[in-house]
């Protein structure tokens, strides 16, 4: 007698294989059972603090989410199992229809598996990303209750409808008469590895009471996550309960569902803009056919749903455009993540969002307003984002060689200074270009204040939703006018145009008063929220105390060339700036000398308080920069070693921006630490270099044939002429400038340089050592 095993033959054929490889093994499995079984972690002290083992755990979990993302997906298989689900789905008359994610996607992020807060729904048997049918009527019905039912004029017979199509519970239940099945994939989704980065992970999880300012010393605290990409079709299906026929029931479902994916989004995190749909229309012999009335109906039922006000939705759409190129990334850091993604956005916005509001409160008052408008672990914000590309080239690897018009930078230059850490040998990171586009939706609706009442969360009513907009538009303005995106956007990369917006700082200044003032009206303060009558400076950044912002015109249409003046102008004051001071456009940097006088400073961490965003000039002829700088604080621990004197810091930080454009000559007073004497720098061949830079020619390295050159300097790049002289390889510059001379040394030219490569040649040289009686160079690079 035969036995007969209740599977695809595909499933019984990959069971008869399993060896153990981890390529081949059920990826639900190893995420929910098996992840402490794949490696034997390093011993650890169990005494560590929490600090210390934080990176080693976060290693930990990404190792293991990278062996489920490791297992090998068997599209034979799904195919397979998709001829006899079409052909049950068929049977039962089932409506199918298709929708493709447009954006990324996780689901039941928060689900119970070895890891935490890493899962994402994967099939328990077969092992593929899949939508349950819960959830699928679950977030159907939100949307026919929220957005249809309103609608209507017969009220009651809508709500009757409603409990027909999906059941009603009490003392006389009845299951609904539609049923919501399983949404599988169409192919296999691959699995990859997302990321969310806390900057203010104390702040954000401090117990009431005792929060502690959002200060920019803390480190970012990284937690990955499984999502797929967009792209992935899924089909839905739908069907009436014990074979009844009523196809106007089934279509009004199928066109609630519609709604649901396309309008709030599946799954977790839709307010950062994840589990966003785009409706393909109804599977016909496997085949997605367009249905543009239902999307025009389910648009339609959206678009005019009445104003209450705790089902009120107001929307903004606008274009962001890329003015200065950006170096974007996501957890993997390789070309296919190299692009802007809400989540990325909307953590600068809330940033952006706290300067506006930390001078006015306390911080416990702060991140209860934040959670409202922004969301907490315990409920989402009122403010939803949604992103779509419209514009981009293939990302760019950065590589110090980099611009149009030929431009060339070398490591000495301005550009690699303000860029430093993004280029090494091993890992350069990539770019997106200015120009790049994307399309922007804001859908607010009613905020609502998180508190706590007699040991139990509550939500309180705040404002409308008009007003979360508005709050999420300032925060918008400030980012697009000063901020930016992505590494180093603080010093300029990475910066935004939204030609929509035309709030100022002023309107922005005022907006965040008007919340503050219907804060005040609602009587939820001072119980809740304890407002300040002035204005008073915190430990985190506000724009009620900052200096600035001063605009600064360059001339030239390559905000590569942009970037680089600037980086040479801040890389000039640091340089006449005493190391203890320097503190003040960012930590961790070389702060100690040889006798460990600055050594107190070693370790701390501060990011750059100076803000330089590039901007277009109008006509777009040039660049102009706006450069501010913010009065704050460099944390707790720091505070305790460095007795900050708030009067220095403002004096230091207006020296940075003077310095930068170019206030008051040329001369830039150092140190104002103690009575030491003020140091004053001169126009070196660097500076010379950018003035030329300005006036809008090629950023090249300085050509010899300049009229006016001044001798090398140790830790310059020069362009020079290599020979073969004699059995070696010597470095020639013209003009030959008196008492020096004619040629110098080229340090190791093997290299670059082989025998056979007689020349001459031209070539970029760092300069070594620069004196009187002998120079020495090390090529760069040759130049075609």
């Amino acid at each position: 007698m035969a036995i007969i095993i209740p599977v695809p033959m595909a499933l019984q054929t990959a069971v008869e294989r399993f060896d153990g490889i981890h390529k081949k093994l059920h990826p639900g499995l190893l995420l929910d059972r098996y992840a402490s079984t794949w490696f034997k972690p390093e011993a650890k002290d169990p005494k560590a603090q929490n600090a210390e083992r934080e990176p080693y755990q976060q290693n930990y979990k990404r190792n293991c989410l990278n062996k489920v993302i490791g297992c090998k997906p068997d599209q034979e298989l799904l195919e397979n199992l998709w001829l006899g689900r079409a052909r049950m789905l068929r049977q039962i008359d089932a409506k199918r229809m298709r929708a493709v994610t447009d954006g990324p996607l996780t689901l039941h992020l928060a689900r119970a598996t070895s890891l935490e807060n890493a899962g994402i729904c994967l099939h328990p048997i077969y092992g593929f990303v899949y939508f349950p049918g819960s959830g699928i009527k679950g977030m159907t019905r939100a949307f026919a209750t929220l957005v249809w039912k309103p609608l209507q004029s017969d009220q009651e017979h809508a709500a009757r409808l409603i409990e027909t199509i999906f059941g009603f519970g009490g003392t006389e239940s009845a299951s609904g008469r539609v049923i919501f099945h399983d949404a599988w994939p169409v192919k296999w989704p691959d699995l990859q590895l997302d990321i969310l980065n806390s900057h203010h992970a104390e702040y954000y999880s401090a117990p009431d009471g005792k929060v502690p300012p959002p200060g920019d010393w803390e480190t970012p605290r990284i937690v990955n996550f499984l999502a797929i990409d967009a792209g992935n079709a899924f089909d839905f299906a739908l069907s009436m309960r014990n074979g009844d026929d009523d196809s106007n029931m089934l279509d009004l479902g199928r066109k609630w569902l519609v709604g649901a994916l396309t309008c709030l989004g599946a799954g977790g995190k839709t307010n950062a803009g994840y589990g966003t749909f785009k409706y393909h229309g109804l599977v016909q012999n496997e085949v997605a056919q367009e249905d543009s009335a239902t999307a025009s109906e389910v648009k339609d039922w959206w678009n005019s749903r009445p104003p209450s006000k705790t089902e009120e939705r107001v929307q903004w759409t606008g274009t962001i455009e890329l003015v200065s190129p950006a170096f974007l990334a996501g957890a993997v850091q390789n070309r296919k993540d190299c692009d802007l993604c809400t989540a990325t956005l909307r953590g600068q916005l809330r940033w952006w969002w706290r300067t506006m509001h930390s001078a006015w409160m306390d911080e416990n008052s702060l991140r209860r307003l934040e959670s409202a408008i922004w969301g907490n672990r315990l409920g989402a914000g009122a403010v939803r984002i949604k992103l779509h590309r419209v514009t981009q080239k293939r990302p760019g690897q950065f590589n110090l060689i980099v611009g149009k018009q030929g431009a060339r930078y070398g490591m000495n230059s301005g550009l690699h200074f303000i860029a430093y850490g993004i280029a090494d040998k091993e890992h350069d990171r990539y770019y997106l270009d200015p120009g790049a586009t994307w399309n922007i939706t804001i859908t607010a609706r009613q905020p609502y204040l998180m508190v706590k009442v007699n040991d139990h969360h509550k939500a309180l009513p705040l404002g409308e939703a008009g007003d979360a907009l508005a709050e999420a538009l300032s925060a918008l303005s400030l980012l697009a006018k000063y901020g930016g995106v992505g590494s180093k956007a603080r010093k300029g990369f990475g910066s935004l145009a939204i030609p929509a917006l035309t709030q100022d700082l002023a309107q922005c200044r005022s907006q965040a008063k008007t919340i503050r003032r219907k804060l005040g009206e609602s009587g939820l303060a001072p119980k809740f929220i304890n407002f300040r009558q002035e204005p008073k400076q915190s430990e985190a950044p506000s724009i009620d105390f900052m200096i600035g912002p001063n605009p600064i015109k360059m001339n030239g249409r390559d905000s590569w060339q942009a970037l680089d003046v600037i980086g040479m102008r801040l890389k000039t004051f640091v340089g006449d700036t005493e190391k203890a001071d320097r503190w003040v456009i960012g930590l961790p940097r070389q702060t100690y000398e040889g006798s460990n006088r600055f050594s107190y400073l070693k370790g701390l961490r501060l990011a750059s308080p100076v803000f330089f965003a590039t901007k277009k000039t109008e006509g777009n002829t040039g660049y102009h920069f706006n450069i501010l700088a913010f009065k704050c604080g460099i944390g707790p621990e720091a505070g305790s070693k460095i007795k900050l004197d708030p009067h220095m810091q403002e004096d230091m930080l207006k020296k940075v921006i003077d310095s930068v454009s170019g206030a008051g000559g040329r001369k830039i007073t150092a140190s104002t630490r103690g009575n030491r004497p003020s140091a004053s720098s001169t126009m070196s061949n660097s500076n010379k270099q950018h003035r030329i830079l300005e006036s809008g020619q090629s950023p090249a390295i300085p050509a010899q044939s300049q009229p006016e050159i001044s001798p090398p300097q140790k830790g310059q790049v020069w362009t020079m002429k290599i020979t073969w002289d004699a059995g070696n390889w010597v470095a020639t510059y013209e003009p030959v400038l008196a008492g020096w001379p004619a040629s110098c040394r080229v340090d190791d030219p093997k290299k670059i340089l082989s025998e056979d490569a007689k020349g001459p040649l031209k070539a970029e040289v760092y300069v070594m050592e620069a004196k009187k009686k002998g120079i020495q160079v090390r090529i760069e690079k040759l130049i075609p």
